[in-house]
């Protein structure tokens, strides 16, 4: 399936707007999610040459790399936060890339963000976080919903976009109106 060009032309147009400190909650379909996944990454890195924390929990790092490269999307100024290949024993030294233990590490994920938002030299940042649809695999509701405001206030803090991805239709609409209200704009793709 294919994303409509127009959603996508809407999104960039809307992440055009997103200013310091706002952040974003992108929704899409799971069968969208991939390419809305790397077409996020190609604005962010690409044209607006920003410098981010890429949180993946889908994907290795090594695995998600190889896909960027392979469509020029430049990794040069993108730090990755792998919460998934230690527990499946496949983490291959890379520079700039974390692993994290397991994904309900949540003190090692923000270890890692912390780390990579010092080593940060521009004021154009941000922090993508893949998917909280994932997190919600290996942590409890309530556990979530504070991490994801502990992480937004933290990217606030630190003079950061912030973009949050979620595939709408697996998780209860009281959640999603939860992460909402944390974040500035909601956007469905």
């Amino acid at each position: 399936m294919f994303v409509d060009k127009r959603k996508l032309f809407e999104l960039e147009k809307e992440f055009k707007k997103l200013q310091e400190n706002s952040m974003a909650m992108i929704s899409t379909s799971a069968e969208n999610y991939f390419e809305v996944y790397l077409f996020i990454l190609e604005v962010m890195l690409n044209q607006f040459k920003a410098e981010g924390v890429c949180l993946t929990m889908n994907r290795s790092a090594d695995n998600l790399i190889g896909i960027l490269e392979s469509r020029n999307i430049d990794t040069k100024n993108a730090y990755f936060v792998d919460c998934i290949s230690k527990t499946a024993g496949i983490e291959k030294p890379i520079d700039r890339c974390g692993y994290v233990s397991h994904p309900e590490s949540l003190e090692e994920i923000n270890m890692y963000i912390t780390t990579y938002v010092d080593e940060m030299q521009g004021n154009n940042k941000f922090l993508f976080f893949d998917s909280i649809s994932t997190l919600l695999i290996y942590n409890d509701v309530k556990t979530v919903l504070q991490f994801i405001n502990y992480s937004i206030q933290r990217t606030r803090a630190f003079n950061m976009r912030g973009i949050f991805m979620l595939t709408k239709k697996e998780l209860e609409p009281k959640f999603v109106g939860q992460m909402i209200q944390f974040c500035d704009k909601f956007l469905e793709v």
